[in-house]
């Protein structure tokens, strides 16, 4: 399901970069340069001493002086069928990314709801295998006691005990599975193995069943993959 949701991440962040390319781009800059020149090289001759005023030079050279550019460019693609193509593409991403994200969600539904079942048929089975426990010993207790009374044999007695030894490895057995199907539960849950989890038994019918077609329609319509 991570591993979905980041793939739907990825899409929407395709699109928008493919929506960029369509994008109004605006470029501005303001440059800086200081500027001397010689007034010689406009073709402007200046005599060294100034003809009006007394004691006054004039420099040929003019300068230094800032000079300020700024500019600023826009620039919109009015046609641009390849970006346009991408761009599809690119949605057409999310929305795949979107169902394989919930076709994960519904796997992940579907492999915890089958895990819980099998925990609770796991269970039951450590039940069964407990009252056969009880009853092999009620067998011995009793193989024991006609024994005592005179009206069983010790071949009785140690056929029993053999029942009961075969009973325990079946228990034993059986609670082994509950042990392994509570783990795998609590894996597709996120639970930690220190953490407490019950088992509650799934409410019995009366199940209303769908007719052939509403059935074939709603098993078409839970299938993501046809999306």
């Amino acid at each position: 399901v991570v591993s979905a949701g980041l793939e739907s991440e990825m899409a929407e962040a395709r699109v928008a970069l493919q929506r960029s390319a369509t994008a109004l781009e605006v470029n501005a800059g303001v440059t800086e340069s200081v500027l001397r020149f010689d007034v010689r090289s406009l073709g402007i001759d200046l005599p060294e001493a100034s003809p009006f005023v007394v004691n006054v030079n004039l420099q040929p050279v003019v300068g230094p002086f800032t000079l300020l550019d700024m500019r600023m460019f826009a620039v919109k693609p009015l046609i641009n069928r390849a970006a346009a193509r991408q761009l599809e593409a690119a949605r057409d991403g999310v929305a795949v990314a979107a169902v394989n994200e919930r076709k994960a969600q519904a796997q992940v539904a579907s492999e915890t709801a089958r895990a819980y079942f099998a925990a609770l048929l796991a269970q039951a089975s450590e039940e069964v295998a407990r009252g056969g426990v009880e009853q092999a010993r009620f067998r011995v207790e009793a193989q024991e006691e006609r024994r005592a009374q005179g009206l069983g044999t010790g071949a009785d007695v140690r056929r029993a005990q053999l029942d009961l030894r075969a009973s325990e490895q079946k228990w034993i057995a059986a609670k082994a599975m509950v042990r392994v199907a509570v783990l795998q539960l609590k894996a597709w849950t996120g639970l930690g193995n220190g953490e407490p989890l019950v088992l509650r038994p799934v409410e019995k019918g009366p199940w209303e069943v769908p007719g052939a077609e509403a059935a074939r329609e709603q098993a078409l319509a839970g299938r993501l993959e046809l999306e």
